[in-house]
């Protein structure tokens, strides 16, 4: 997703709600990897003159990089720095993380394949009316069958996909995203099936008789 931001025009943020699992959080570890590999994509806390080092190896030729008054910012900040358009927001409640959902143009889903059976998350977009794209992975395509004409697909780590997908018409209307199974039908059915068994009557309770 953050790749993806790369190839958006500048008024589009990404909000990222969620935290570091509590399993996940090791002893004396700076930082999470995975944040890290954000911030890696986002080019935050980094200049030119870093990623060349970076990127250099033992073997190859030194690199020297003369500096004047118009290459300083180069050196300060990189160009493709995203930090103000990338906005952590943290583990959010579950009211707070709806109404999050809800504000945005978008609720995107860029999961990889883990062989997981379902995703609460993706159904409470559906529920909120949001536009839903996810990576197209097994669990996403099984859950499209019951939701069909609701979720936008694009493949697993192709941000130029998402990206394209992102300055795109929704591919489906909002008057079209209507939800098939919802909380009335569930209702229905629970009615409908409790209502089908009969209670056995619970025998009358007898009043002692005195001699």
């Amino acid at each position: 997703m953050v790749r993806a931001l790369h190839h958006l025009p500048k008024d589009y943020h990404l909000l990222i709600f969620g935290g570091v699992h509590p399993n996940e959080i090791k002893l004396h570890q700076p930082i999470d990897p995975v944040v890290s590999s954000l911030y890696d994509a986002g080019y935050i806390d980094t200049s030119v003159a870093e990623r060349i080092r970076a990127s250099s190896v033992a073997a190859a030729p030194a690199v020297s990089v003369a500096v004047d008054g118009s290459m300083r910012d180069l050196l300060v900040e990189h160009p493709k720095d995203l930090s103000d358009r990338i906005h952590f927001l943290g583990a959010q409640t579950d009211d707070a993380f709806l109404s999050g959902m809800a504000i945005c143009d978008a609720v995107v889903f860029p999961y990889i394949e883990v062989g997981q059976s379902s995703s609460g998350p993706i159904s409470q977009a559906l529920e909120l009316g949001c536009r839903v794209i996810a990576s197209r992975t097994y669990t996403f395509l099984q859950f499209a069958r019951y939701h069909q004409r609701m979720v936008e697909f694009f493949d697993i780590g192709n941000h130029l996909e998402l990206a394209g997908r992102l300055l795109g018409r929704p591919q489906f209307e909002p008057s079209e995203r209507v939800l098939e199974f919802n909380v009335e039908t569930n209702k229905a059915i629970y009615l409908a099936a409790n209502g089908s068994i009969r209670r056995a009557e619970a025998p009358a309770r007898s009043t002692p008789v005195r001699a």
